[in-house]
């Protein structure tokens, strides 16, 4: 049975609600941000916004696209990726903000991390 339009495009609602959450976050002054004392705090939050980005972007490559799980996963891999790569440009342009390649970096690795744990569990333990 095929999905209906309108139907499809709730699939991809929380990936672009995701998306906007980060792209807001990304807008705030650096002075507004609180500061964590841990090390390293900065870039688990990276990883962590953009482990669930990519989550979200592979349930709406699987459920409104039809996606086999490991083609949704690098899709939703290279969407996160970029994505990311956007967000550290756009923060050039806010105040007390700067393009960090470390912070792309993190927002890779959890895109990644993401990726590799829905591929494993939706594919198994298969060579």
């Amino acid at each position: 049975m095929k999905r209906r339009p309108a139907r499809r495009l709730i699939y991809w609602l929380p990936a672009v609600t995701w998306a906007l959450l980060i792209a807001g976050l990304s807008h705030l002054p650096g002075d507004d941000l609180p500061s964590v004392e841990l090390p390293f705090a900065d870039k688990l939050v990276h990883a962590g916004l953009y482990a669930v980005l990519t989550a979200f972007t592979m349930l709406g490559f699987r459920r409104a696209q039809g996606s086999s799980p490991v083609r949704a996963a690098v899709y939703a891999f290279c969407v996160a990726c970029i994505y990311g790569a956007i967000d550290e440009y756009h923060q050039s342009f806010v105040d007390h903000r700067s393009t960090s390649i470390v912070d792309w970096i993190a927002d890779v690795a959890g895109a990644a991390l993401a990726s590799v744990y829905a591929r494993h569990r939706a594919v198994g333990n298969r060579p």
